[in-house]
């Protein structure tokens, strides 16, 4: 009686064939293309995409430095590019929420603010005058800063409306890091 294997693999091992020739022409394609990304299905089938695809897809370093926002991309597919220039402001603390590609980071003085991974859309979602640590859960949707010496938490989508909540008075010290672990909360 043949077995389920057997049936698949046929005597000589055809389907193994298949498989191995579609990788050899993946390969190939790979070779020949520069901007074949590297997912596939099962079946070994790949897509292609433009270089603007390939260069939002890709892994990038943001860094602030004094009123400035900087993205540096993290293939060799890009220049340093300025997000933001807020003049008069002092920008520290940043936070990726990588679910909704959204960047947060304090500017001393006037509160926490978010911008899409390309700099659009920068605009305050709250305001406060001393603000400290910041961490973003994309998990639950959760943002946690230090204010005063308050931890506060609050729903990334409920920012705006000023929805948010104490969640501890530990007498933290103004210059506090924040880091959270996304599947934990």
């Amino acid at each position: 009686m043949a077995t389920m294997s057997d049936t698949l693999l046929g005597p000589t091992g055809t389907a193994t064939r298949a498989i191995d020739q579609l990788t050899l022409l993946e390969s190939s394609a790979r070779k020949k293309f520069t901007n074949i990304s590297d997912e596939k299905t099962l079946t070994g089938i790949f897509t292609v995409v433009t270089p603007d695809e390939r260069r939002n897809r890709g892994g990038f370093l943001v860094f602030a430095q004094g009123p400035s926002l900087w993205k540096l991309p993290g293939e060799d597919v890009g220049e340093t590019r300025e997000l933001s220039n807020n003049s008069g402001e002092w920008n520290y603390a940043l936070a990726v929420d990588c679910v909704n590609q959204h960047l947060y980071w304090i500017s001393l003085r006037t509160g926490i603010r978010r911008s899409r991974y390309d700099g659009s859309d920068n605009h305050l979602v709250t305001e406060a005058e001393i603000f400290s640590g910041l961490a973003v859960d994309f998990v639950s949707g959760n943002m946690f800063w230090v204010e005063g010496s308050a931890i506060h938490v609050a729903q990334m989508s409920h920012l705006e409306a000023g929805h948010k909540t104490i969640i501890s008075h530990t007498g933290i010290n103004s210059d506090s890091a924040l880091a959270v672990h996304p599947s934990r909360g």
